[in-house]
């Protein structure tokens, strides 16, 4: 998949192009039928994928909201789209120029000229050009006048809620993960390269990568189980992973930390990237008054979460 920054980096059109548009937060169940319908159309006119998104969140932009607003980063978004088979995703800077332009200057200009795109698909919300005033029903007038094919997706509901970023934010924070993991159609994500920490758990035999933290929604601080892939890996490996202030006697941190510990697994990973997967919540977590004790616990939740893993295995 190729990644374009910026939309003066995007230097040539593609033949018969098919274009996503959205923000694309959280690549849920709705955004997953809209990017399928996408790629389907490419491979069905012999044209490419591309999804038009961007690299800042609209509600930062327009609204100056910093704070828990990302269901995924930058890299996130990269991850999930490219396993979804697009070909091209280009991430747009929100620029003066680009802000100020009107819902027909962005069709006309953006995506007839500029993009070329010939095949359009958007969610039954969007919204586009200058203040966001721009409707589905005007994407598709426009569309129409200039020749492309304008397909609008329907909402996806999971029983009668309509599935959105903004429901999966709540139940995230909320700390619904089974509810979460249904909505986004796959498991809660997180990407983070591996620091260097204080290299406790390691001294109790429980060596822990410590993730770099980025300014995005966690789920509630505690221990869960998660499926880890590890860059220039294609192994699947089970872990725990501990969210919070590392709440014991030695550390009490009041910046949240993102621990992982990797079941069998002891090599040095340091500045590689890691993929983990949301599996399950196991427990809250405890303030212990010594690293014997915290030792004993990391041995509790590793047996507990073997057992769960054997159990599952068993069912299949």
């Amino acid at each position: 998949m190729k990644v374009i920054n910026g939309l003066e980096n995007l230097l040539e059109n593609y033949d018969n192009l098919a274009l996503a548009l959205g923000t694309f937060d959280g690549i849920h169940r709705g955004h997953q039928e809209l990017i399928k319908a996408t790629v389907k159309k490419a491979k069905e006119q012999g044209g490419k994928s591309m999804v038009l998104t961007f690299s800042e969140h609209p509600k930062k932009v327009f609204h100056g909201i910093e704070k828990n607003i990302l269901i995924n980063t930058h890299r996130e978004k990269i991850h999930l789209l490219k396993n979804l088979g697009i070909d091209i995703v280009l991430f747009a800077h929100f620029t003066e120029e680009f802000k100020n332009l009107s819902e027909k200057e962005f069709v006309i200009d953006i995506l007839k000229k500029k993009i070329g795109a010939k095949f359009l698909f958007a969610g039954f919300n969007y919204t586009f050009g200058k203040g966001r005033k721009g409707k589905v029903d005007l994407l598709t007038t426009l569309g129409k006048e200039l020749g492309m094919e304008v397909n609008i997706i329907n909402p996806v509901k999971a029983k009668d809620t309509v599935i959105s970023s903004t429901v999966i934010r709540e139940l995230i924070q909320n700390g619904e993960i089974e509810k979460a993991t249904d909505y986004l159609g796959g498991p809660i994500v997180i990407i983070g390269e591996v620091e260097h920490g204080r290299k406790i758990g390691r001294t109790m035999g429980f060596p822990t990568a410590n993730l770099k933290v980025f300014n995005r929604i966690y789920p509630p601080t505690g221990i869960y189980g998660v499926k880890v892939m590890v860059e220039g890996e294609t192994t699947i490996r089970e872990g725990l992973m501990n969210i919070g202030y590392n709440p014991t006697i030695i550390c009490d941190d009041k910046k949240i930390s993102v621990e992982v510990h990797i079941l069998d697994f002891n090599q040095d990973i340091y500045d590689k990237e890691l993929v983990v997967s949301i599996v399950k919540y196991l427990r809250p977590e405890k303030k212990c008054d010594d690293l014997d004790s915290l030792k004993e616990l990391i041995k509790s939740d590793v047996a507990k979460w073997r057992e769960y893993l054997k159990e599952q295995k068993d069912e299949v």
